[in-house]
């Protein structure tokens, strides 16, 4: 089916761009007039399009080229289409066996001009290729297995089947616009509770339902004595109070719960009045429509006047009126059907922007004035929804980046970081639902989110600004991180309710007081691990009522770690961690990795292949094409061509030929732990080099400390050291928190070496031993860092901080560290005899030595294939690379242990396994020797870091 739609979607293209320049190719944003149906009936793709345009203009970007916009018209109907042949399909299921184009017209109508698009949509002849698509997808509707298919679905069938043809038909673009759809049980809950709130918080019995007015609602709260709240500016006393926005409202799943659930508590309160039915309908529709009413005049502030929805995406917008139309038609005892002069208030627009910013010479449409009015001066009271999850700089509007500032300061101090995760899409929602609240004085927040924010250092602000907005902020986290595996004791393993990397929450955010108010709002979470099937059986249930809440302490926030977290945190060593140095401020000068944005390309094992690579690259008798196929062979075009990004491109960098010979460009770089590779690092070839601090780190004789700040796994050291450059993920992995950073113990004037730590904390260790050097101070820090006891004393704070160091007590406990350190930096740098030692020998099936391997096709320990290594219960120190070779003599402790975020003894062989996106490896002598060292250097760095515990 999905195929089909793709199909059709091309045809429709095809048809558009030649239609397009059959007339001239005009210029669609000049045409004012709307040209007849009639008048446009040999062109009905064209006319369509028209007709979009003059309603949605304001939509369509100017810089846009006209067959990119094309295009997205093309999708937009194909999904639209697929979705109300699909709808069809399912309503009319007991009547009609057979689906055809016309069936369309059983719909129920929707509001205002959408109506008028989808019966254009459907009605007008196309070309005989579009029409032939449509005719072929009525047939595979009608031949679906309807009770396979939807009835064994909790979720909506319609649009539970809509998205699993979606994942078919866009495969990663709805992962690249950061959107996914949100499971019922997940809308059940946030629904439920935010009316749940509204009834015991803001004295409306009938929670979302309610039409008590402000005047209500105000005399309530300030009848409290705790504040005196004023109505928002151009809201009157007499203005409805409950006032509902979904500004990221895809096909409208938040819409339509808010809908079954005001309906469902106005059903049993006029229930219990006693009305009958004929009394109940006529109400419900003067409710709905706002007109008035038996009991109260609801004229002009009915509920298609108080539910509001921002899209910015055209299919799931459409979609939305559909499915809102169905929901108010189908329910027996109320049932609802528009007219043309219906109208709902879901919205073709980026909530992220501001009216401001879509303002333009020509004169406002009345759609357009109508938008800027609901934007900026509705006091919305509930905001809700499940906004997109996309980082970067896809939705950085002028305005929105402008109110997020506020996140980035602390005490009016700007964060000193040069990457903000404050950019990613949610946190611009969660300020712009943050604004809208504040703008009203009142009301409930309340999204599912990435759960990021809760306790990640970067969004300090954005927590400590919450707090200052919100009285009560309800989190319940739903944990699922696919990067942190979470072993439940019952062994299930924690999931995702989503198909997605990154955890998620609920956040539940409640103001009744003012916004100036210099107190701290509080904060309850509740914890939820488990499979995804559980969780969304606990979400089907569960409301703010029935949770069990932890409350987070926010007393600790005076000494420093103004970090405002919203999880619970255990800082009974405060004051002994406070008393130390943070790693951040011990170096003069220090930098994060090199990100070169194409490892593949500049970094390699083989010294000899990459230089090869690299005269290739430049050599100006290859072609550009060549080129990028041969390098960047698994590089899907998509914005810009294989291998260019928005700021280097190809065929640019190609002309950039260095004039230096290519082996003084190449360094080495530690890539991995103990995995040190060759880069050509040149700026044209990398793009972040950090060449101010990196060119310490290529002189001969220097050391570096690699430190992060958070996010590192449990009892891990949260330290390591480096005699070359180092990658942005030579020690942490990706998804972990944050990246590598380095300190160089020198810096490097004219080639004469300075100390490139810090004065104060010198002289602090000179003033306890005058003797210290450098070095000393170094190898000090590596043993107590190593130290088990130092990790679990300091765990908490290591989880999200820069790693602080205690001052040693005495001299005597200083220089026990500092040999240990020593040792430890020796075996790390590879530098230790103890490196040279051969620990692990390669062995063939028989057991007899090979000096070279045959090609890795796996990483299995204790057994040769899967049965064979279940069958093994005890560990046997083998580590099987193919079917017929292995490692052996691997204790189980070297096997698990992590340096970082990664097992090297593991991540060696997983490297150079062949997978189907890249070919195996065949390790030569030299290659196998290295590998049987490495389990060699792990084991003396479990001995050593035994002994600092035990005799330190």
């Amino acid at each position: 089916f999905a195929q089909q739609v793709r199909v059709f979607r091309h045809h429709f293209h095809q048809e558009l761009c030649a239609s397009w320049e059959k007339n001239g190719k005009p210029n669609i944003r000049k045409i004012h007039v709307l040209i007849s149906k009639e008048d446009w009936s040999h062109d009905p793709v064209l006319y369509l399009y028209i007709l979009v345009y003059k309603n949605f203009h304001h939509m369509y970007k100017q810089e846009m080229e006209q067959e990119a916009l094309f295009f997205s018209f093309s999708d937009m109907c194909a999904q639209t289409i697929a979705y109300t042949l699909l709808t069809v399909r399912w309503l009319f299921r007991a009547t009609k066996t057979t689906l055809t184009r016309n069936d369309i017209e059983l719909l129920p109508q929707t509001s205002g001009v959408v109506s008028t698009i989808l019966s254009h949509m459907m009605s007008l002849r196309f070309g005989a290729a579009i029409d032939s698509c449509i005719e072929k997808m009525c047939i595979m509707l009608s031949n679906i297995d309807l009770n396979g298919v939807f009835l064994n679905s909790k979720e909506d069938p319609i649009l539970h089947f809509y998205e699993d043809f979606l994942e078919v038909y866009q495969k990663g673009e709805r992962k690249d616009k950061g959107v996914y759809y949100t499971p019922d049980s997940v809308v059940h809950c946030m629904v439920q509770s935010i009316d749940d709130q509204l009834k015991d918080h803001f004295q409306l019995p009938l929670g979302l339902a309610s039409t008590k007015t402000w005047n209500d609602v105000l005399s309530f709260f300030n009848a409290q004595g705790a504040s005196s709240i004023h109505l928002p500016n151009k809201v009157q006393s007499s203005d409805f109070f409950i006032r509902i926005l979904d500004p990221a409202t895809g096909t409208g799943n938040f819409l339509t719960k808010v809908i079954e659930t005001v309906r469902c508590n106005i059903k049993r309160y006029w229930t219990d009045l006693g009305w009958s039915k004929e009394q109940k309908i006529a109400e419900w529709n003067a409710y709905v429509r706002g007109e008035k009413g038996i009991s109260q005049d609801y004229s002009g502030q009915g509920l298609l006047h108080r539910l509001f929805a921002f899209e910015v995406m055209e299919a799931p917008y459409l979609i939305a009126h559909i499915r809102l139309a169905i929901l108010l038609y189908e329910d027996p005892d109320l049932p609802f059907l528009f007219t043309p002069e219906d109208c709902t208030n879901i919205f073709l627009i980026n909530a992220l922007e501001h009216p401001k910013e879509r303002e333009s010479n020509r004169v406002q449409s009345d759609l357009e004035q109508k938008i800027a009015n609901v934007q900026t001066t509705i006091a919305m009271t509930v905001v809700l929804g499940n906004p997109p999850y996309l980082g970067g700089v896809s939705n950085r509007t002028d305005w929105i980046t402008q109110q997020i500032e506020m996140y980035k300061y602390i005490h009016g101090v700007h964060f000193e970081e040069k990457k903000h995760w404050l950019n990613d899409d949610y946190v611009r929602f969660f300020r712009l639902g943050q604004l809208y609240i504040e703008y009203a004085q009142l009301g409930v927040l309340c999204y599912i989110t990435p759960h990021s924010f809760l306790d990640n250092p970067t969004f300090r602000g954005m927590r400590k600004s919450l707090l200052h907005s919100f009285d009560d902020i309800f989190i319940v986290n739903l944990y699922g991180n696919a990067r942190k595996v979470v072993i439940l004791p019952n062994g299930e393993r924690d999931e995702n309710i989503f198909d997605i990397m990154q955890g998620v929450s609920i956040s539940l955010c409640r103001k009744t007081t003012l916004t100036d108010r210099k107190e701290l709002g509080r904060v309850y979470t509740h914890d939820v691990y488990g499979s995804r099937e559980s969780k969304l059986n606990f979400l089907h249930t569960c409301r703010t009522q029935n949770i069990s809440w932890t409350l987070v302490s926010m007393n600790v926030y005076h000494q420093g770690f103004d970090y405002y977290f919203f999880v619970p945190k255990d800082f009974r060593a405060m004051a002994q961690y406070s008393k130390g140095f943070s790693l951040r401020d011990l170096f003069l000068v220090s930098a994060s990795g090199i990100v070169t944005a194409r490892d593949a390309v500049v970094i390699d094992t083989d010294k000899d292949a990459l230089q090869r690579r690299m005269q290739y690259f430049f050599d100006p008798r290859n072609k550009d094409d060549e080129v990028r196929q041969t390098l960047f062979p698994n590089k899907k075009a998509q914005k810009y061509p294989a291998g260019d990004t928005r700021g280097w491109k190809l065929s640019v960098q190609r002309q950039k030929k260095p004039s230096e010979p290519y082996h003084k460009l190449i360094q080495k770089i530690a890539y991995r732990p103990f995995d040190i590779r060759f880069l050509f690092y040149t700026p044209q070839m990398v793009d972040w080099g950090r060449e101010d601090v990196m060119s310490h780190l290529i002189q001969e004789k220097n050391i570096g400390l690699v430190f992060k700040r958070g996010g590192i796994e449990d009892m891990t050291p949260p330290v390591f050291i480096t005699k070359t450059l180092i990658d942005f993920r030579s020690w942490s992995r990706p998804g972990m928190q944050g990246g590598d950073s380095v300190g160089p113990l020198y810096v490097y004037d004219d080639g004469v070496a300075i100390s490139n730590l810090n004065p104060h904390v010198m002289s602090q260790f000179k003033d306890m031993d005058e003797r210290c050097s450098n070095e000393d101070i170094i190898d000090y820090i590596y043993a107590l860092t190593h130290s088990k006891k130092y990790m679990r004393l300091f765990s908490e704070f290591l989880s999200f901080d820069y790693p602080r160091i205690p001052y040693p007590s005495n001299r005597e406990e200083f220089w026990k560290f500092v040999e240990k350190g020593q040792s430890l930096r020796a075996v790390h740098l590879l530098e230790s005899d103890v490196c040279m030692q051969l620990s692990s020998m390669l062995r063939n099936k028989d057991g007899s030595v090979a000096h070279q391997s045959q090609l890795i096709t796996q990483c299995r320990p204790k057994g040769a294939t899967l049965i064979k290594a279940k069958n093994q219960k005890d560990w046997n120190g083998q580590i099987w690379i193919n079917d017929s070779q292995y490692f052996a003599d691997i204790p189980q402790y070297v096997w698990n242990m992590y340096i970082g975020g990664y097992q090297p003894a593991r991540k060696w062989i997983k490297s150079r396994r062949m997978t189907a996106s890249k070919p195996g490896y065949i390790l030569n002598e030299d290659e196998v020797i290295q590998y049987s060292r490495l389990v060699a250097v792990l084991k003396e760095t479990h001995r050593l870091m035994t002994d600092i515990d035990t005799n330190i």
